[in-house]
């Protein structure tokens, strides 16, 4: 796939010679594999990164995709189809020797982690510890923890962008706690495993990451707005449209991620877009916008009430990141706009859209 392969080319052209160096014959783990991140971030490591073993687990709630179940055929994806929370980590042969971590189990969607706040809970909370004890003496070179931007909660005004310095404002007995309290006990493990143990983690908190691995009915904005253009459906808005984001292209993110781990310390990240800051509706006009100059796309914008009742409580009103802190430590700032990289993820689901089909869930 075209769009594939000019992302992970750029990925590797963001990495220095350093990081490279860094996951070269590397036994490396990945939680939550079959996720969004998964399809490109495993596609890197298996392609571009030179390791020893690529090991994935996932308990694959949300489905087997077709195209991780083929890097599992022709052996390129050592897998393992179970719970993270719960699972016996000597099951993985010769689990010792595993270098590099990433734990990225969780539901993220908040339909989905609505929908199973216990499962979500688990994969972050239970799946962390299980991990953490069983490395904590052992050889890693890095465990890079995937947290989250919504740790911070709906901050004021006055802490956007929002710096890794904020502690954030979240309601703990909400509908969106199970995924924002999770992340943040998750980070507190993560924090005192690496003073206790010396483990070197690395803590991750993502901003809207968006492009090739979603699933399109995750009911997340660029899936809704990507799923209607390429159906040419109209783009629905489930608020008054008026909160706003910053949207990260996922070339960009797996870029932070790869650069970010090799830091082999313990450290807290914000990575993201910091610009612009769109308001929903503002989102999805430049999708139809994009859609119709380039897609043939005739549908509209159109105001709708989720059938989710939980979905715009506790939702944030502003997110935006202070990423300083990772540009001075990681050196990157993100190479694709918002434009730019919903123009890529648009065409890759328009070129490929019979296969997609047989890939993810429609």
């Amino acid at each position: 796939m075209r769009v594939l392969e000019e992302d992970l080319n750029a990925v590797s052209h963001s990495m220095s010679t350093e990081e490279k160096e860094f996951y070269k014959d590397g036994v490396i783990l990945i939680t939550g594999c079959a996720g969004a991140i998964g399809y490109e971030f495993l596609h890197y490591l298996i392609h571009y990164a030179g390791a020893k073993r690529i090991i994935g687990i996932d308990n694959c709630c949300l489905g087997y995709p077709n195209w991780m179940k083929r890097l599992v055929e022709t052996g390129q994806l050592e897998f393992y189809h179970r719970d993270i929370s719960v699972m016996d980590l000597d099951e993985i042969m010769d689990a010792e020797e595993v270098t590099h971590i990433f734990h990225m189990a969780s539901l993220a969607s908040p339909v989905a982690y609505r929908e199973n706040p216990l499962l979500t809970m688990d994969a972050n909370v239970e799946g962390c510890r299980n991990l953490l004890e069983y490395y904590k003496n052992k050889k890693l070179k890095t465990f890079c923890y995937f947290s989250s931007s919504e740790i911070y909660g709906s901050p004021e005004d006055a802490q956007i962008p929002t710096s890794e310095e904020q502690w954030g404002r979240v309601n703990c007995v909400g509908p969106r706690a199970c995924y924002d309290e999770a992340k943040r006990y998750s980070e507190t493990l993560c924090q005192v495993f690496a003073k206790k143990y010396s483990v070197p983690c690395v803590i991750l908190r993502p901003f809207n990451i968006f492009g090739p691995g979603m699933k399109l009915n995750d009911g997340r904005m660029p899936t809704d707005c990507a799923r209607a253009v390429v159906l040419n459906k109209d783009i629905p808005v489930y608020s008054d449209g008026t909160p706003t984001r910053t949207f990260c292209y996922m070339s960009d993110a797996i870029t932070w991620i790869l650069k970010a781990a090799a830091r082999g310390t313990f450290d807290v990240f914000n990575i993201g877009m910091d610009s612009p800051e769109l308001t929903m509706l503002g989102y999805a006009k430049m999708c139809a916008l994009i859609g119709q100059k380039s897609f043939g796309y005739e549908g509209k914008v159109e105001f709708q009430v989720s059938e989710d009742q939980d979905f715009l409580t506790d939702n944030p009103r502003r997110r935006c990141p202070d990423l300083s802190y990772s540009q001075k430590k990681l050196g990157f700032h993100p190479q694709l706009s918002t434009e730019e990289g919903i123009y890529r993820f648009l065409t890759f689901l328009t070129e490929y859209r019979e296969q997609l089909e047989e890939e993810w869930t429609w």
